[in-house]
Formats: structure tokens, C-alpha cells, sequence
């Protein structure tokens, strides 16, 4: 969201809509933080920093609300959509038991599995490298 809202604020709407999407998989492709093996190893670590990351991102919006950049939270928004996939993955395969749709039928979504190699518990640094550095350039 941090690199959506950036590439609005540095560049024309209609440029950065589509590589605020477009980051996100770039993005993916560095190490970040989870698990290698696609299995939550530790849940209370994952909690943590789920619990983090959506802290952080609605404290974001609100902060972009209100100085009135509703286009950086828009481009935001568009940089953080390929992961409602695994949203709704973890509501109806982890909570469930099985999935509605097949959410391997996206080509997209296939794109986003294979970019997304280098996930690591050591990875949340990395993030909160990036993500501080990125928050200072918006401010």
C-alpha cells in the first residue's frame, strides 16, 4: 500500500494506477515476510504481524484521508488487491476446510505463486526497511 500511495504522489493517475498494481508483484519477488514452506509455522508470530500490517495500513488510510489524498489511498488500494486472493484462501481453505472458487484459475494469481518465492520469517526486516523508508518519503 505504502508503494501504491508513493507512485501517486510522484507520478500522473493514469501512469500510476497500473504500476502501483504492477509493484506489487515486483515486491513479492524480493524476501518479505512468511514462510517458505507456505505453512504457518509459528501463528503467533503470524498473528503479530498480520495484526501489524493492518494497524499500520488502516492508520495509513486514515492518515492519507485526512490530508485529503484520496488518489494515494486509491493507488494504495491497487497495489494491495493481488493479495485479497490469499484473503479469502485463508477465510475458506484455513477456517473451512475447502475453497468456493478456484483461485488457481487466475492467471494473475498463478503469476502472483510463482513471484512469490522468497518468503521468510526473516523477511519482516526487510519489510520494515522498505516500509519505513517509504513512509518517510510520503511524508
Amino acid at each position: 500500500m505504502l508503494t501504491g500511495s508513493l507512485l501517486a504522489k510522484t507520478l500522473p493517475l493514469p501512469i500510476a494506477i497500473p504500476l502501483a498494481f504492477i509493484s506489487h508483484f515486483v515486491l513479492d519477488s524480493f524476501p518479505h515476510f512468511g514462510y517458505k514452506s507456505g505453512k504457518i509455522s509459528n501463528k503467533r508470530l503470524f498473528y503479530a504481524v498480520e495484526i501489524l500490517d493492518f494497524t499500520i495500513g488502516a492508520l495509513l488510510i486514515l492518515w492519507l484521508v485526512l490530508h485529503h489524498h484520496y488518489t494515494w489511498v486509491l493507488s494504495g488500494f491497487i497495489a494491495f488487491s493481488p493479495d485479497l486472493v490469499w484473503i479469502y484462501r485463508y477465510i475458506f481453505k484455513e477456517r473451512f476446510g475447502r475453497l468456493q472458487i478456484d483461485y488457481n484459475s487466475s492467471s494473475i494469481t498463478r503469476l502472483h505463486k510463482r513471484v512469490q518465492k522468497y518468503e521468510r520469517y526473516w523477511g519482516l526486516v526487510v519489510e520494515l526497511a522498505y516500509g519505513l523508508s517509504v513512509f518517510m518519503l510520503l511524508g
